[in-house]
């Protein structure tokens, strides 16, 4: 399961937890707390950094991004080709979530097609890594 966890930030009322009042955070916003994290639309996550928030990437997984425990929580099970990935992910690769037809690459903090599995494979985690089988 892809997940990335950072610590909550103090308004992490962004991310809609309930009984608490929802406070504006948006990217390029000024923020207080280095390396904290929001959640903006449920399914895009933020990060203070040099006291400014800024898009880390997208969680398009069922889970979304959420606060689970005082942490936040963004599910990247269900991104694609075109979202975000966070900079820890650059260079790696994994399976596209639409069946494993395809191989992802994160490159410049965005999926991008490493290679389409032939018709008659699916992309899998394998003795040999990820490959198509």
């Amino acid at each position: 399961m892809l997940r990335l966890l950072l610590p909550l930030a103090v308004l992490g009322a962004a991310c809609g937890t309930a009984g608490t009042k929802a406070l504006s955070v948006e990217a390029g916003g000024a923020c207080t707390t280095e390396n904290a994290g929001a959640c903006v639309t449920g399914t895009r996550l933020l990060v203070c950094q040099n006291m400014v928030w800024v898009v880390a990437t997208d969680c398009k997984g069922p889970d979304g991004c959420r606060v689970i425990n005082e942490a936040v929580e963004c599910d990247l099970r269900g991104n694609t080709i075109g979202d975000l990935c966070p900079g820890t992910s650059e260079g790696k690769v994994r399976c596209d979530p639409d069946g494993g037809v395809n191989i992802l690459r994160c490159r410049s903090r965005v999926l991008e097609l490493e290679f389409a599995c032939p018709s008659t494979t699916m992309c899998g985690l394998y003795d040999a890594g990820l490959t198509c089988r």
